[in-house]
């Protein structure tokens, strides 16, 4: 009896033996299996983290979540230096716990995921600007600095600008920097970095496109040539088409103004669209004046792509050519009056 527990026990030792050598070997010489399952093993931890830190967020005890995103931060360069495949979940979660604190107090406590975040890249516009913000109560020029990096990345975005007018209210400084945004703001379009991956088919919030009667497939894409001021946009069609509904397509800057006026459809005649017999609609957009004739104005109220649409009374054929007036105007983020200030100084 003795003998075969023994036998029984050394069974089971070459067995596993066996079995460990077995799945070594298939994933020594198996390279997809072996990256297939450091994906998948890196996706449950992703998801491990995200479940366990939002709850932290729900409770509002940002310590804790700041701890725990730090060690997900270790973890992800112990696997992987720099900006790895967890930084996307890294930065989901900071974000996730970013749009949930109101208190300098609070952004204090994230400060060190920021500062982390920072070593690993300085290339996130949004680290940028919460590192400022956890910074700006006791190290107000480190936050003026990555505020101006910030700018650097983006200067059309409207979230750096939001936290310069906070520190030159909050804090009476830094007037230069004030400056930007009553000079700057409303006249810039470069950069749109929201996020680490891609939201949205454009790059930047200067670009937009018309599709016809719901044909997504074929997009004529045109650039925003300037802001303030309408421009005129032609569109020439190589096969003449027929045209029932056009839907302009954008992700223009959150809370400015889009007016729109002069659309024309170039068949055998020139056809002037009047605005008041136009139905328009939008998945996202509002519309905030349409008690002129010449031209209707909408407010566009989201950074991802956005949908206008345009029904016309009757369907046009073999058109040519259409074309359009648009204007982008942004909203002011704060009163005028500490820009006529800063003007009198």
């Amino acid at each position: 009896m003795l003998i075969m527990k023994y036998f029984q026990k050394f069974k089971f030792i070459v067995a596993t033996f066996l079995l460990i050598t077995f799945i070594i070997s298939i994933f020594t010489f198996d390279s997809n299996l072996r990256r297939s399952t450091i994906v998948k093993l890196i996706e449950a931890y992703d998801h491990y983290n995200f479940l366990i830190i939002r709850v932290d967020i729900r409770n509002r005890n940002f310590a804790s979540a700041s701890k725990k995103i730090l060690n997900y931060i270790n973890f992800s360069q112990k696997v992987s230096k720099g900006k790895n495949k967890m930084m996307q979940g890294i930065y989901d979660i900071t974000e996730l716990a970013s749009r949930k604190t109101y208190t300098q107090e609070e952004f204090n406590q994230m400060e060190k995921v920021y500062i982390a975040i920072n070593d690993i890249t300085d290339d996130i516009y949004m680290n940028q600007i919460w590192l400022a913000r956890s910074l700006a109560d006791n190290d107000i020029k480190q936050s003026i600095l990555h505020l101006k990096k910030a700018l650097n990345l983006s200067r059309s975005n409207e979230e750096a600008y939001r936290e310069i007018i906070r520190i030159y209210f909050t804090y009476n400084k830094n007037k230069n920097l004030l400056n930007k945004y009553c000079k700057d703001y409303f006249k810039e379009m470069q950069g749109s970095l929201k996020n680490l991956d891609t939201k949205s088919f454009y790059e930047g919030n200067y670009t937009f496109s018309i599709i016809l009667n719901d044909i997504y497939e074929l997009a004529y894409i045109k650039n925003l040539e300037e802001l303030e001021n309408y421009v005129n946009y032609q569109i020439y069609f190589e096969d003449l088409k027929s045209i029932k509904k056009i839907s302009l397509v954008h992700n223009f800057f959150s809370g400015s103004e889009i007016s729109i006026k002069n659309i024309i459809i170039k068949n055998k005649k020139s056809n002037l669209i009047e605005i008041k017999s136009l139905n328009h609609d939008s998945f996202s957009s509002y519309i905030l004046d349409q008690s002129n004739n010449d031209e209707i104005i909408f407010i566009s109220v989201g950074d991802l792509d956005q949908i206008i649409n345009f029904y016309f009374e009757k369907k046009y054929d073999e058109v040519e050519k259409i074309s359009f007036d648009i204007k982008l105007k942004k909203l002011p983020l704060t009163n005028n009056l500490i820009c006529s200030k800063l003007n009198e100084n």
